[in-house]
């Protein structure tokens, strides 16, 4: 722990134990803490600063993945990985389980000032959303993935797409035919047509092939 901002460190003798710590919440005084731990399946919590801790959990089923603190100290929460949240309303000295929160594989909780307004985000899952202290659960439209594989893709330039090029030989072509009405005047006509009409004309196209054979276009302005 730390009372100088970070500037220097002390381990705190009660909390010695080889853990692996997975979260630390406080509030907004730095008074009262919670700290969890994956590997003890125990959530420790301390009303002094740091100075001392206490066993607030103690299961032999869940992996403590988060927790969140209100700025007060009064609400405390804690979230497995494993679909399990406790909450404390007296800044730790007494827990109880949320049974109404849908089970997922949570990987982080937040709480507002107040301890009020709660979210909970999940492996390969929902977002969840309390307002009323974790007694009722709404789902976000928001769902986050662990395998977000888009393939390989191969990024090149194009000036205009194969109907413009149609459009501005067939333009050129008329000129010529117009100017002199020889094979060569066409040709020159239509060169200078394509180069007109396609590269000053018509905006640029940056196009995404994927492996998968979809492709995204992107219009931007010559300049």
């Amino acid at each position: 722990m730390s009372t100088d901002y970070g500037s220097t460190w002390n381990q705190v003798n009660s909390m010695s134990l080889t853990y692996i710590w997975t979260s630390v919440a406080s509030d907004s005084t730095g008074m009262n803490l919670i700290a969890t731990s994956s590997s003890s399946s125990a959530v420790y919590y301390s009303n002094d600063y740091g100075s001392t801790w206490n066993l607030a959990i103690t299961t032999t089923s869940a992996t403590w993945a988060s927790s969140a603190v209100s700025s007060t100290g009064q609400y405390m929460y804690a979230a497995s990985s494993n679909g399990i949240l406790y909450q404390s309303s007296n800044s730790g000295s007494s827990w109880v389980p949320l049974s109404s929160v849908p089970v997922w594989n949570y990987n982080a909780i937040a709480c507002d000032s107040t301890g009020q307004y709660v979210t909970l985000v999940a492996y390969s899952g929902p977002v969840l959303r309390s307002s009323d202290y974790g007694s009722t659960w709404s789902t976000q439209n928001i769902v986050f993935s662990t395998s977000n594989d888009f393939g390989n893709f191969d990024y090149h330039w194009q000036f205009f797409d194969d109907d413009d090029t149609v459009e501005t030989l067939a333009i050129g072509a008329i000129i010529g035919i117009a100017l002199g009405g020889c094979a060569c005047c066409c040709c020159l006509a239509a060169l200078i047509g394509y180069c007109f009409f396609g590269l000053c004309q018509k905006k640029s196209i940056l196009k995404v092939d994927a492996k998968d054979k979809h492709t995204v276009e992107i219009e931007m302005d010559k300049v």
